[in-house]
This record gives structure tokens, sequence and C-alpha cells, in this order.
């Protein structure tokens, strides 16, 4: 449905039915994503088109490449690359425009919290989407502390603390970080199924004490330009 913004509006402007939509999104073009999380796809219309075309689940459910299971949020490239988050199938697919099948970017091997079920490819788009969300004042601020050939692109930071730490990507320097290592978790105990920051985060070493440490740094003036960066970097890389 479309609402109009004017104030006497009391209905909204029916565009599809027959839907069970769970996410939507739009490209630069004007075109609509929608994902119906009960025919396991994703269709792309243009206003006024009933039918749409499917872009991505072109076989109905299941685990294959040209499957899904629970198409809930969806997100699309310029490139109208689609990005679905396939929930039942715990993993993140994307479909490149025109194609039959996708490809996993991260997940697909089933629930957990294992380090293989989320990778760099699952930082860097969730960092894309929080970006997207920003307010102009925000991003513009944030560019200052992005190295240039990034191209304020802050998915490109979005797994700098994984990197920096791991003797593969980092074999000089890794040794320096790994007291970070505390840091990216909080340590419930395995009776519990409540976070207690007294007792589950102690001296502030954990995730949550991370973010409220480099939250405060990046506000605050009397930081140099390298320290401020870093706390950028970490506050990138911890929140996703």
């Amino acid at each position: 449905m479309r609402w109009s913004h004017a104030s006497d509006t009391f209905e909204g402007e029916i565009f599809f039915d027959n839907i069970s939509c769970y996410g939507s999104a739009m490209d630069d073009q004007g075109y609509l994503y929608i994902s119906d999380i009960d025919k396991y796809e994703v269709r792309r219309y243009r206003l006024g088109d009933e039918n749409g075309i499917l872009v991505a689940g072109t076989n109905g459910v299941g685990i294959g490449l040209n499957q899904l299971n629970a198409s809930t949020y969806i997100f699309v490239h310029e490139l109208q690359a689609v990005y679905v988050s396939d929930s039942s199938n715990n993993r993140v697919m994307k479909w490149n425009k025109d194609a039959s099948e996708g490809v996993i970017v991260t997940g697909g091997r089933g629930a957990g919290n294992a380090r293989t079920n989320w990778g760099p490819i699952g930082h860097s788009i969730v960092a894309r989407l929080a970006q997207s969300q920003l307010d102009s004042s925000t991003n513009n601020w944030i560019q200052n502390y992005i190295p240039q050939n990034l191209s304020g692109n802050l998915s490109e930071i979005a797994s700098w603390t994984d990197i920096i730490r791991n003797p593969n990507t980092n074999p000089l320097n890794y040794k320096n970080w790994k007291w970070s290592r505390k840091l990216h978790i909080a340590y419930i105990p395995d009776w519990s199924c409540e976070y207690i920051s007294t007792r589950d985060c102690l001296n502030n070493r954990c995730v949550e004490g991370a973010l409220k440490n480099y939250s405060q740094r990046l506000i605050d003036n009397n930081c140099d330009f390298v320290r401020t960066t870093t706390s950028s970097f970490f506050s990138c890389s911890f929140c996703w």
C-alpha cells in the first residue's frame, strides 16, 4: 500500500494484494521488491504491474541454490542484485539480476553461534544496511575517520577487529591485539537465559563495555585523530 503524507489522508492505495509481504525494498530505478514468506520468493514490481518478475526463489521451498525457505528481509544492490535473508535455512543468499539460482554469502551450515555461521560477508552486508540508515550529517562526520581508499564505505571496516587479531591476516602484529578477544562477546552462563552486565561483563570486558567505551571516545573532543579513528573502527565492527 501507498499512503500520502497529506494530513487529510485516511486510506492508503493498494498496489498489490494476495501477498504475504515480509520485507520490501526499492532500487534507484524505482522498482519495488517484495519478499513473499508464504510463496518462498522475491518479486520485482513496477507500479501498475500486478504480477511482477520473479528474481529470487525460482523453484519453491527447499535448501537448493534455486530455493528459499522463509524469505524475510531483503536488500537491493545498485546493480539490482538482491540479498535475501533465508531465515529457515539459516543463511543469506545473493541473487544477481536475471540469475536462475543464488549464491550463499553467509551461513548455510545450520543454526548456531559458530564463527563459520557468520563471516566477513555477513558483517559487510549488515554494515552497508546500517550505513544506508544514517542521516547525512552523521554519515559526513564518519567519513573523516574512514581511509580515503575505502571511499567512505563502512562495510570495508566491518570485520576489522577480526582481521587485526588473526595471525593469517595480520601475521606481524596480531599478538598486539590479543587483548581485544574478550571484547567480542558477552559471557552469559550456560544455565542462564538472561544477560546481567554486573555478572557477565566484569570490568566492562565484553562487547557491551567495548561499545560504551569506544562510543564515549568518539564524542570526546580531547581524543586525538588516531584514537578517534581506532574507536570508530571498533564501534563499527562491534555493532554488527
